[in-house]
């Protein structure tokens, strides 16, 4: 793993490291991991300006409000998080 993802990746658990790897191997940017996206509401991977946010377990509700603020919400699937990011120019 690059080393930018090293050193967020050694606060995450081992769900968030196994994604972490993948995103990485497709040279997805780092993203900010544990980041409020909507009040008080809690992204597991966010990358602010693409307003990608992903999410490890299903919140139909919370994919709801955040979709409707702007939010582009995704589960964890590392194809779809790297295309979503190569479509708004973030990487």
């Amino acid at each position: 793993m690059p080393a930018a993802w090293d050193e967020v990746a050694e606060h995450m658990t081992l769900a968030e490291r196994s994604l972490a790897g993948q995103l990485a191997a497709l040279g997805v940017p780092v993203p900010i991991v544990g980041a409020e996206v909507l009040d008080g509401q809690v992204g597991d991977f966010v990358w602010e300006d693409a307003r990608v946010v992903v999410l490890l377990e299903a919140d139909a509700e919370l994919e709801t409000e955040l979709a409707a603020a702007d939010w582009h919400v995704l589960g964890p699937t590392p194809e779809l998080i790297s295309q979503a990011l190569q479509q708004v120019g973030e990487r």
